[in-house]
This record gives C-alpha cells, sequence and structure tokens, in this order.
C-alpha cells in the first residue's frame, strides 16, 4: 500500500495546511529580505543553509531594527545586552558570530577611564577635554608646549609646576595631560590639594590614612591642584605633602602642580607663623619642588569668564 498524497492529508487538516502555508510563506519572505540578500551574496549562502537557520535570522533582524534605533546599553534588547550578532561563515560552516557593539566599547571605556582616572575635589567634566580644545595664545603658549612635551616624554620627564592668576587655565592644561595620558593607559590621580587634606584627615580614625597615600604614591600621574590653597599646618607638609614627594622622586614617578602662587610666594605662605625650626623643614619641602619640577608661568585672561 503506497503513502497517502499530501494534498488528502491537508485536506482532513486544514489548520495543518494553513500553518504550513504560513511557514512557506516565512521562509520565501526571509530569502526576499534585503537584508538577508545582502548577506546571502556576500557569503555566498544556499537558500536551503539560510532556512535552516531561519529562526536565529529573524531574532537577527528584530536585534537589527533594535540597532538602527539604539536605546542605548542599559535598554539594549538583544539577547547578548551589548553584543551585536554577525553573519559568518569559516571553514564552510554558516553561524552568528557575537561581538561587543559600540555602546558596549563606549560602556567599557568609561569604566576604564574611571578606574585610571581618579577624581578628589575636581569637576567631573575634566574627564572630557582635550589639548584639542585648549585656546592657545601668547600668555600659556610656552606652558601649553611643556606640558605637551610633559606627555610626550611621560614617564621619563621631570614634573612640571604651573602657576599663574586665578582662571587662567593651569587645572585645565593639567586635565589634558591627564586625559592623554589614561588614553594610554596609564593611572592618574587629580587632587584638589585642599579636599584631599579633607579627606586623608578623615581616613585617620578608620586607618586608611597609609593607604591611601600609598594610592597616591603609586599612581603614573599625580596632579596636586591649587597646592598653597590648603591651610598649611606642619601635619599637611610632613605627613602628606613630603611623603609623597619622597615617595613619588624615588620611584621616578612625576607630579604636575598647579598653584595661584610662584615657587617664592608658596614658600613665604609656608613660613608664616612658622618657628625657625618649621622654617627648615618649609625650605626643604620648596627647594625639593624646585629640584623635581620645572616652573612655568601662565598668563593670560581669565578664561573662567564669559566672552
Amino acid at each position: 500500500m503506497g503513502l497517502t498524497p499530501l494534498s488528502q492529508i491537508l485536506s482532513r487538516y486544514p489548520e495543518f495546511a494553513r500553518r504550513l502555508g504560513s511557514a512557506v510563506e516565512r521562509d520565501r519572505e526571509l530569502l526576499r529580505h534585503p537584508k538577508v540578500q545582502e548577506w546571502m551574496a556576500r557569503l555566498s549562502l544556499e537558500e536551503a543553509e539560510v532556512l535552516a537557520a531561519s529562526t536565529e535570522w529573524w531574532t537577527w533582524l528584530e536585534e537589527e531594527d533594535a540597532c538602527a534605533a539604539c536605546p542605548g546599553l542599559e535598554r539594549c534588547p538583544h539577547r547578548l545586552k551589548g553584543y551585536r550578532a554577525i553573519p559568518t561563515r569559516e571553514e564552510g560552516r554558516f553561524f552568528f558570530r557575537y561581538e561587543p557593539c559600540a555602546e558596549w566599547h563606549k560602556a567599557t571605556d568609561a569604566k576604564r577611564r574611571r578606574r585610571l582616572f581618579r577624581l578628589i575635589g575636581v569637576p567631573e567634566e575634566f574627564r572630557d577635554v582635550r589639548f584639542s580644545d585648549a585656546e592657545e595664545d601668547d600668555g600659556n603658549r610656552e606652558a601649553l608646549r611643556a606640558v605637551r612635551k610633559f606627555v610626550e616624554d611621560f614617564p621619563r620627564t621631570r614634573g612640571l609646576y604651573l602657576y599663574g592668576t586665578f582662571g587662567v587655565g593651569k587645572s585645565f592644561l593639567a586635565a589634558c595631560a591627564a586625559n592623554e595620558l589614561v588614553e594610554r593607559g596609564h593611572s592618574v590621580y587629580f587632587v584638589y590639594v585642599p579636599s584631599l587634606v579633607l579627606e586623608l584627615r578623615a581616613s585617620l580614625d578608620g586607618g586608611e590614612f597609609l593607604p591611601k597615600l600609598a594610592e597616591l604614591v603609586q599612581a603614573d600621574l599625580l596632579i596636586l591642584d591649587d597646592i598653597g590653597a590648603e591651610n598649611a599646618t606642619a601635619w599637611v607638609r610632613d605627613e602628606i605633602l613630603m611623603p609623597l614627594l619622597q615617595g613619588r622622586t624615588q620611584a621616578g614617578r612625576p607630579i604636575l602642580f598647579t598653584s595661584n602662587l610662584s615657587l617664592q610666594d608658596l614658600l613665604e605662605n609656608y613660613l608664616l607663623g612658622a618657628s625657625d625650626i618649621e622654617a627648615g623643614k618649609v625650605y626643604r619641602l620648596v627647594e625639593r619642588i624646585r629640584s623635581y619640577a620645572d616652573v612655568y608661568h601662565v598668563k593670560g585672561r581669565n578664561r573662567r569668564m564669559r566672552k
């Protein structure tokens, strides 16, 4: 007895026939899709190869539509959030390869930058500035070139001491250097000195003072922003500034200083109220900075004021 013709079977089961017809039409729709045809031509795929993975192809098309109107990594609807499927054929076998998308790389890079670039008391927007954003003029040209050279020679370089009046762009230039070095994979600690003093003082009770100080010594670059603006006590000088200078010079790790004060003014500021014994320690501190860092006067208009 022969097999029952398919037409008779379908006539007995109309719902099955309807579903079968829908499946056939959906397969035709898949094969006609421009994106599928593009990849079929690119990978020399046979129709049978595409239809064998039809479910994966339809998922891929849905995800491609979602990528075209990307809602961001947090709301990514893909099965593998932040990954994009790429039709692939290797050694005669077809499959979908998953690769991180641009948003995933952006988020990962942001995490990496936050891990490498740590701030204390410094505006978050400093994470985004670059040398291309700097306005060069007669007032800052020499300092700008020095900071660029500092980055080019890093880490085999002397420290820098940038000083000038409020708002001329000293911290901005330091941030440009920091971001360039972070891009190269270096770790940077950028600290506003008065805020650093408060944080380290608060860490004394919890036994975190020495570990925090060690982090500052070990970073590839330490930026001490607005040195001289802190309350210049003997404790700050002997327990924070001198250990940082001593530890980093011994390790060959540079410091980039910014200040509103010249080194002479910084010396006089630290000498205020100091005894004869204390004065000797102050001289040693400032002399250590002088011998360790090249000094540049940043001049010009107040760049923080609106034009």
